[in-house]
C-alpha cells in the first residue's frame, strides 16, 4: 500500500557556504554489511527502529525512499507498491525538517532523483500509522511514502 500525504515536511540542505551542489556527493552506494557510520537517522517505524533515506534507480528514474536501519531492507513506493530492495544509495548528507507550506516545496530541498519522465523528486518525511516515514514527493506536489506492501 502506498500512503499519499497531505501534510508533508521536506528535508532542507543545511549547507556551509561555498559547498553548492555538494548534495551530489552526499550519498554512498550500499550492497550489504555494515550501513555507513554517517547515515541520516530520518525517521522511524511505529516499533521505534529508525529508518534512513535511501534512493535507487529504477527504469529510467532514480526514486528516494527508506531504509530500516537495523535489517538494512530498503523500500520504495512504485507503481501504486512498496518495493523491497538490499542495494541502494543511502543519504549521508545532512539537513533539516522543514514544513511545506500550502503545498509550496521551501527553497534549499533536496533533490533526491527523478521520476521516469525525468521531472524532480524531493525527499519527504510523514506522520503515519504511529511512525515517521520517508518517501518522495514531485513538482506536481504529489507525495508517496513505502508503506504496508
Amino acid at each position: 500500500m502506498i500512503a499519499r500525504i497531505l501534510v508533508l515536511i521536506v528535508l532542507q540542505l543545511a549547507l556551509a557556504a561555498g559547498t553548492a551542489g555538494a548534495g551530489d556527493f552526499e550519498w554512498t552506494y550500499y550492497r550489504g554489511g555494515n550501513l555507513p557510520a554517517n547515515v541520516f537517522i530520518a525517521g522511524n517505524e511505529a516499533n521505534g527502529e529508525t529508518l534512513c533515506i535511501i534512493r535507487i534507480d529504477r527504469g529510467s528514474g532514480l526514486f528516494p525512499g527508506k531504509a530500516n536501519v537495523k535489517t538494512k531492507t530498503g523500500y520504495i513506493s512504485f507503481d501504486g507498491k512498496e518495493i523491497q530492495i538490499k542495494q541502494y544509495d543511502v543519504f549521508t548528507g545532512t539537513g533539516e525538517w522543514v514544513k511545506a507550506r500550502k503545498g509550496l516545496l521551501p527553497a534549499g530541498v533536496i533533490k533526491a532523483g527523478k521520476d521516469l519522465d525525468s521531472r524532480p523528486l524531493y525527499i519527504i518525511r510523514a506522520d503515519y500509522k504511529g511512525g515517521k516515514h520517508i518517501g518522495r514527493v514531485d513538482d506536481f506536489g504529489n507525495a508517496y511514502i513505502p508503506w504496508g506492501g
